[in-house]
Order: structure tokens, then sequence, then C-alpha cells
């Protein structure tokens, strides 16, 4: 867990990434960790956070103008946070 959680800011804000996942910071505090996933016309995220809470997002997109990252971020984020209070 060690080697998995040390990571290097990618230059996004909020955003941690270090051996194929990344970490996001979470608007309630804390960070989830996870992986995105994309093949034509979908796309996908699903985050984990230590106390094992979880969410995955699946969308259609058109992966070459509207990759709706921002959108799913929100969800995601929103999902986690509510599940904690």
């Amino acid at each position: 867990m060690a080697e998995l959680e040390r990571t290097v800011e990618p230059g996004a804000p909020g955003v941690e990434y270090g051996l194929g996942i990344t970490a996001y910071a979470l608007s309630c505090g804390g960070k989830a960790w996870g992986h995105n996933g994309a093949v034509p016309g979908y796309f996908t995220r699903t985050l984990v956070t230590k106390d094992g809470r979880y969410a995955s997002v699946v969308t259609n997109a058109h992966l070459v103008t509207n990759v709706p990252s921002a959108q799913m971020m929100k969800v995601l984020d929103t999902a986690l946070c509510e599940s904690r209070a």
C-alpha cells in the first residue's frame, strides 16, 4: 500500500498519479483512488476510498469532441461524499 500511495502530481489540481491509478481530492476531505477507461462511444470511471466507499459512472460519449470528465467527477464526488454522512 505504501508504494501504491506514493504519487506524483501530473499538473491537474487535486489529482495525483502513481502505479496506474489516480488519487482525487474529495470535496468532503480525503481522497478517492481509481481509474478510467474508454472505448469508442463509452467512458467509465470508478473510485474507491480507503474506508471502502466506492462509486462507478458509465456514460456514452463522443471521445473526440466530448469527454465528460468534469461531469463524471462531480457525480462521483457527490456519491462518495454523501455516502459518508
